[in-house]
């Protein structure tokens, strides 16, 4: 008889995958020649600081598939990926940065916390009830 704690292992990183899939998918849908983001109907429905999580997640996932050159998105990227104005950018990632969901670098731009990404795709999924 194997142990029973042996039940509890996971490859953390592939469930990680799937549930930043599963949280993305609802949402958008990644372009496989550019990489871009290409939001669904219901991406409409999110409130701004959702739509700044899925663009950074988006991004990020691009990123992972080999399809964007950095997983980082500077405010006017921001601003062109979500449709948003600048100052509504700038706030929202300002909030995310506070709350330590997004991490910036002084060149490069702004990103999911690498330490957070768990947390950044469960508020992402938390919202799915509610855009559906």
């Amino acid at each position: 008889m194997g142990n029973p704690l042996e039940g509890l292992l996971v490859d953390a990183d592939a469930v990680d995958l799937e549930r930043l899939a599963a949280a993305l998918k609802p949402f958008a849908a990644i372009d496989t020649k550019t990489g871009r983001l290409h939001f669904h109907r219901a991406y409409e429905c999110l409130t701004t600081r959702h739509k700044i999580l899925t663009c950074l997640l988006g991004q990020k996932a691009s990123h992972m598939l080999g399809r964007a050159e950095s997983e980082l998105l500077t405010p006017k990227q921001m601003e062109a990926c979500t449709g948003l104005p600048g100052g509504t950018v700038r706030a929202k990632l300002s909030e995310l940065k506070g709350d330590r969901l997004a991490v910036a670098d002084a060149h490069s731009g702004y990103g999911i916390a690498p330490h957070k990404l768990a947390v950044a795709v469960d508020e992402l999924l938390d919202s799915i009830d509610g855009a559906s």
